[in-house]
């Protein structure tokens, strides 16, 4: 028999550790070359490991929550002669720790080293005893799911006269759960709080009548030139907008380096897409949007949209972007003061789309109420580098090229 060392892999160019989220196999399951054999979270993207050979789980060396480096050994399995490792992995002859024979003695006496940061903390405040307490996860670790399934079980304390607490009739006591953070639940916060420390944030915000993009995708649609099921996006739009404006006003299109006394304008456009998933925020990007059509963002912003909530994008396409666009009114979001993706200076947010009446003026200069579609445009920019006037004949130019000028969408 020989073993494959399983090691962490390199999962982008700027990510150089990764966090354990799930082992999907447990010691002793067979295993088969490209099966995912466990779920690994960075600061940019959840995914799945797959075996680099088929055979048998041998050991689990690294547990549940662990933070370890690229490069890291973190599983061993025992490999037929006959089934050699997948390239890149050639097999090696190991020690087999007993800890992982089966041996309900040895696990036991292992059990302890395997607690995750959390699960000790949630241990000692709830005052739960480990002996005696099953664990579910791999290789029969305790998981925070066990210790609070095993402190429902047990009977409340019996309170004092003198410290009970009156509750009133039907009523019972809140319930309440605690738990960890994931590790880009962590990462999004931390990042929000960096980026509101290092620059001066502030938002300007205009309205936008977005009827003229209706009639263009109510054309659109009626001409025949969609595919089928491709659907016109008013988000298309404002990025092709946007990507016209930022080439008159390249400030807006630039990374500040303050220590180093320096500005970075960028030739393309690589913009950052929002994209709201179950994990959490995250922002793809679409590299030299600039360079695309109406029709061609459309193509891009859902590709990379879909490939993301469904976990298959790629680490190096969550960098390199040079400005932001969020859709804040997808969930039905008048207007949102965004903040900035460091070390952007300028991120736009685009309101929900209403249908109300508004005034307009005719050529004879009367007044006339119309029902128009409107939204609004928030830009977050980052004082230190862009001016007020800077950001207003910004959202300016966005308004005018949505309200006056025909896009080419093809």
């Amino acid at each position: 028999m020989s073993v494959t060392v399983v090691v962490m892999p390199a999962l982008g160019e700027s990510v150089t550790e990764a966090t354990v989220s799930r082992w999907l196999k447990n010691p002793g399951d067979p295993i088969r070359q490209g099966e995912p054999l466990l779920e690994v979270a960075t600061d940019k993207v959840d995914t799945e490991v797959e075996a680099p050979a088929s055979g048998t789980l041998l050991a689990v060396l690294v547990t549940e929550s662990s933070t370890v480096d690229v490069g890291t050994e973190i599983a061993q399995i025992a490999t037929s002669e006959l089934e050699p490792a997948s390239p890149g992995a050639a097999p090696v002859t190991v020690r087999v720790d007993p800890a992982y024979d089966g041996s309900a003695p040895v696990a036991e006496a292992r059990r302890s080293t395997f607690l995750s940061p959390a699960v000790r903390a949630l241990l000692r405040d709830q005052q739960v005893d480990l002996e005696g307490l099953a664990g579910s996860g791999a290789g029969g670790r305790v998981t925070l799911r066990d210790v609070l399934a095993q402190r429902a079980q047990r009977p409340p304390a019996p309170v004092a006269a003198r410290d009970a607490v009156a509750v009133p009739t039907g009523s019972a006591p809140a319930a309440q759960e605690v738990a960890p953070l994931s590790t880009l639940r962590k990462t999004i916060a931390t990042r929000m709080l960096e980026s509101l420390r290092v620059s001066a944030q502030l938002t300007s915000i205009v309205e936008v009548d977005v009827t003229p993009i209706d009639l263009a995708r109510l054309a659109f649609g009626e001409s025949g030139v969609g595919a089928p099921g491709e659907k016109l996006s008013h988000l298309a739009f404002i990025a092709r907008a946007t990507c016209e404006a930022l080439a008159i006003h390249r400030e807006l299109n630039a990374s500040l380096d303050l220590d180093a006394g320096t500005v970075t304008y960028h030739r393309d456009v690589n913009l950052g897409i929002a994209v709201d998933t179950e994990r959490g925020l995250m922002v793809p990007v679409i590299a030299a949007a600039n360079h695309l059509t109406v029709r061609g963002l459309v193509s891009r912003i859902g590709d990379v949209a879909k490939r993301t909530r469904d976990r298959q994008v790629s680490v190096d396409e969550l960098a390199g972007g040079t400005f932001t666009l969020t859709n804040t009114g997808s969930r039905g979001t008048l207007v949102d003061t965004p903040i900035l993706h460091q070390p952007q200076v300028g991120i736009l947010g685009f309101g929900a789309v209403v249908r109300r009446p508004v005034v307009r003026a005719q050529p004879d200069g009367q007044e006339v109420i119309v029902v128009r579609s409107m939204a609004h445009l928030a830009l977050t920019y980052d004082h230190r580098l862009i001016d007020g006037a800077d950001a207003a004949r910004f959202l300016s130019r966005i308004k005018s090229r949505i309200e006056t000028e025909p896009f080419d969408i093809a």
